[in-house]
């Protein structure tokens, strides 16, 4: 079944755009945000409660990732990194019970492996070749 479009209109990041980008640690931020609301959001569901509220807070800071990690020098870059990003916000939408834990913890992963990548020197290589693998799986 094919997943349904994340609403563009609800997942916009209450970050000012003319923060994107401008301070080296807020991509590292954002991504450390999203996987702490990820990781609420699951304790969440563990409980039997609703995790919307911390998954919505998750997608809002990735799709601030590909203009706060790679800037608008590397179009390529940006454009894989959104289509990741993309993905992952879509998935997270799909989440809301414990049959769906491990599209979550995958889905983590994915944004850990990004991490990591990053804080790398193969960044833009393991994101344009290997992390957008992920989005066509």
């Amino acid at each position: 079944m094919p997943l349904a479009p994340y609403p563009r209109e609800v997942a916009r990041s209450a970050l000012p755009p003319s923060l994107a980008g401008t301070a080296p640690g807020l991509s590292l931020m954002l991504v450390e945000e999203a996987l702490e609301r990820m990781g609420l959001a699951r304790a969440c569901i563990e409980r039997a409660a609703d995790p919307g509220c911390h998954l919505l807070s998750a997608a809002r800071r990735i799709r601030e990732l590909p203009s706060a990690l790679a800037g608008a020098a590397d179009s390529a870059l940006v454009a894989n990194l959104a289509d990741v990003a993309e993905y992952i916000c879509r998935r997270l939408c799909s989440v809301g019970d414990a049959t769906d834990l491990a599209t979550l913890a995958d889905m983590c992963d994915l944004l850990r492996e990004i991490r990591c990548a990053w804080v790398t020197e193969s960044a833009p290589a393991l994101i344009l070749c290997g992390a957008a693998a992920w989005a066509r799986a």
